[in-house]
Order: C-alpha cells, then sequence, then structure tokens
C-alpha cells in the first residue's frame, strides 16, 4: 500500500508540474508551440521539454570516473560531486543525449511512460 501511494504522488506531482511549467513555457515562445503540431515532433518537444524543464530539483551525488574542470574547478577523478541537473540541462552544448533527464537502464523512472503521455496529451495542439 506504500509504495502504491508513493507512486502516486509522485507521478501525480512530477506530471502536473511538467504540464505546467511545460505549458508556460510554450505559451512564452509561441514559435516554438506551432512546431509541436508539425509531424512527429510532439514527442521530440516533450522529451526537449522535460529536459529543459528538470521537473524533479534534487541535487545528485556522483563519483568522477575522471579528472574533469567544471568552470574553473578541477574534480579528480574519485572524488564526489553535487550535481545540479536542471543547471546542465539549460546548457544545450553539454546535452548529447536529452531524453536522459528522465534516463534508462537501473535509474528508469518508473512512471517515466506515463508522464510523456500525459504531458503529450495535455499540450498537444489538438486536445482539449
Amino acid at each position: 500500500m506504500g509504495l502504491s501511494l508513493l507512486l502516486l504522488a509522485a507521478g501525480h506531482d512530477t506530471t502536473a508540474n511538467m504540464i505546467t511549467l511545460g505549458t508556460y513555457a510554450l505559451l512564452r515562445d509561441p514559435d516554438q508551440a506551432a512546431r509541436l503540431g508539425e509531424p512527429g515532433m510532439m514527442s521530440t518537444g516533450v522529451d526537449e521539454l522535460i529536459r529543459y524543464l528538470s521537473i524533479v530539483h534534487n541535487g545528485v551525488l556522483r563519483k568522477a570516473v575522471r579528472d574533469v574542470t567544471v568552470g574553473d574547478q578541477l574534480v579528480r577523478a574519485g572524488e564526489h560531486v553535487a550535481v545540479v541537473l536542471e543547471s546542465a540541462n539549460r546548457d544545450r552544448g553539454s546535452c548529447r543525449t536529452p531524453i536522459a533527464s528522465i534516463s534508462i537502464g537501473a535509474r528508469l523512472m518508473s512512471g517515466s511512460g506515463m508522464g510523456r503521455t500525459s504531458a503529450s496529451a495535455s499540450i498537444s495542439p489538438g486536445s482539449s
């Protein structure tokens, strides 16, 4: 029962936030909103909104696998850093795979499919 309530609450909050923030972002940029009506663009557009909006605002602890410089700070292999995903997700040049904000494999978010479907249906030009 507890897990069911957790999944329901987490799925509701993140999906509702995605729909609200996605609608706001599209209202601010009508040209991008219009592109969603083009064939095959809805799925790509929703994935891009998920990347850009980063609706889950939790820092993620990561261990560097190689030396890397972030800004002017050297992070050595083996050191831990707290990564704030929304900061990277605003930099188009740093995101080779935009959908990685949802993750795949062991970190796949259980409600990601439902969230994408709900967001697509809610912001689709033909939805009511």
